[in-house]
């Protein structure tokens, strides 16, 4: 990762753009995510998911869902950073395009976490809802018992 970092660092210090705008900051980023500098990660990230520039992503190439684990990288790290607003806020846009489970439940872990605790219960229920089959021992499913009982949500 290092040497990556590195080639990347030089390639945007003699003028690629793409790498100088895009890639250099995502790896940056996924680099302090990994290292469980989930602050260092959200500040470096960040401007990559910014409003206006959230056409960047696409230059690097790939599919939607590819790019979509960036954004759910974001959104771990704002978690992780107990930066629980822009959470809010990226999650309440991401559920407007098309429904999802996972992004549900991170939106009631930000919600809980946030000091919202009906909006999380109401939240949280459906995921019990939706993750019926779910692995019990999953990380998510573990969470979300936690949560679920610290809040004191039905089992559904």
């Amino acid at each position: 990762m290092g040497q990556m970092i590195d080639r990347l660092r030089d390639a945007a210090a003699q003028g690629d753009t793409l790498a100088g705008e895009v890639t250099f900051p995502l790896v940056r980023g996924i680099s302090a995510f990994a290292h469980g500098a989930y602050g260092d990660a959200v500040r470096l990230l960040q401007p990559l998911f910014a409003e206006s520039r959230l056409d960047q992503l696409v230059r690097i190439g790939g599919s939607h869902a590819q790019r979509e684990v960036f954004e759910d990288t974001m959104l771990e790290a704002y978690l992780r950073a107990e930066q629980f607003e822009p959470a809010e806020a990226m999650l309440r846009t991401r559920l407007q395009r098309r429904a999802s489970a996972r992004d549900l439940f991170w939106l009631g872990w930000a919600q809980a976490r946030n000091g919202q605790p009906e909006a999380a219960r109401v939240s949280l229920q459906e995921v019990i809802q939706r993750w019926q089959d779910a692995d019990p021992a999953s990380p998510e499913r573990t969470l979300l018992n936690h949560l679920a009982n610290r809040l004191a949500v039905p089992a559904g």
